[in-house]
């Protein structure tokens, strides 16, 4: 991150790029520490209390919040506008605008995803992450259509149940990798000398 700050000023972006490798090492070391079921321990509740804001935050990135509730009979024309081929209107796009589009997509629900396997904890099932990402993504656009007069994207809960399946997937992953990590740091460490133990005179 530091180093990929650049900016005009050649000093705070040399000082950014210099503090980033001590940085780096202290998060090494202490991902060493980590108590890893402490940490589930936390990121739960924690993640139960995020849930919410974030899809609120998505609500409001959306254009759902503090926009001019429609009447029905702009409700009805956008809904006989609407093309209900998935990705239609990302091919319609040019192709950078595309790409940027889905890729934002994907990155929010990668993000609801993560936060509802640590909800559900190791009882999460890809069914079931699938199913909530594509019933949030098809309630926050049926709330854009009624709340605000936004045309809904039938490629959303598509990509929603991609994304959140993605970000699903991190959660073990994660775990996994860091309790393998840290037994082959214990594995490495060298042993403390046991104390020698007091010999009898003969």
């Amino acid at each position: 991150v530091f180093f990929l700050w650049s900016g005009t000023d050649t000093v705070f972006s040399g000082l950014l790029r210099a503090a980033g490798a001590p940085m780096g090492y202290l998060v090494w070391r202490g991902l060493q520490r980590i108590d890893l079921e402490g940490l589930r321990r936390i990121l739960r509740p924690t993640a139960l209390i995020a849930l919410p804001l974030y899809v609120a935050g998505l609500a409001g990135i959306r254009g759902i919040v503090g926009g001019a509730s429609p009447d029905a009979e702009k409700i009805r024309v956008i809904l006989e506008q609407l093309n209900w081929l998935p990705f239609y209107y990302d091919f319609a796009a040019s192709s950078i605008r595309a790409v940027a589009s889905v890729g934002a997509v994907l990155v929010q629900y990668g993000i609801l995803g993560v936060l509802l396997a640590l909800v559900l904890g190791r009882r999460h099932a890809p069914f079931l992450i699938v199913c909530l990402s594509i019933l949030i993504a098809m309630s926050l656009q049926i709330a854009a259509l009624l709340l605000a007069g936004l045309r809904p994207d039938p490629s959303n809960p598509i990509l929603a149940a991609m994304g959140a399946l993605t970000g699903a997937a991190v959660v073990p992953w994660f775990f996994k990798a860091m309790a393998a990590h840290m037994e082959e740091v214990n594995r490495a460490r060298p042993r403390q000398a046991a104390p020698a133990t007091a010999r009898a005179t003969p």
